[in-house]
């Protein structure tokens, strides 16, 4: 399982079909420099296109649903995330659709274009990424907040990755 190929594989479909979304969580840490395992695709979307990226994403083999998980409700840092998995051998690979809150606003608008080899991709920028660690606030977004202050954003939003 090549979980930087499915994710260029669900990117370059997005795109084709004009479905607007910005990859955020694990993958998006080493967009801006900071590599870690993650096992997930995380993609951040506006609630009126969700059901769009969640068909794009059915085309591309995330046909099982786990349905809408609740984060932090009825709090001003409210989520809803929408999951999908893709079977891949004997292993899942989960893509988390992360609605656009008011809390995620900004976010949003921040967002910046990388190129991976062929593919254009939206990305949360450094500053909306360490947003969105601080309100999930678990452990190891804590750390990454740590790790992306630490140093300047070095992240060309014209730079070619090579995969």
């Amino acid at each position: 399982m090549d979980l930087i190929q499915e994710m260029l594989h669900l990117i370059a479909a997005l795109n084709a079909n004009g479905v607007p979304y910005a990859l955020c969580g694990g993958l998006a840490l080493g967009v801006h420099g900071f590599p870690r395992a993650t096992q997930d695709i995380d993609l951040l979307v506006p609630e009126h296109e969700r059901a769009r990226l969640q068909d794009v994403a059915k085309d591309v083999g995330f046909w099982i649903p786990s349905g809408r998980m609740p984060f932090k409700p009825k709090t001003p840092q409210a989520m809803e995330i929408w999951r999908v998995s893709k079977a891949v051998g004997p292993k899942l690979i989960s893509l988390d659709m992360i609605v656009v809150s008011p809390g995620l606003e900004s976010v949003w608008e921040s967002r910046v274009i990388v190129r991976f080899g062929e593919v254009d991709c939206s990305v949360v920028s450094r500053d909306g990424l360490i947003t969105m660690k601080t309100i999930a606030g678990r452990h190891q977004d804590l750390a990454d907040i740590e790790r992306l202050k630490g140093e300047t954003d070095d992240t060309d939003p014209n730079a070619s990755w090579n995969v």
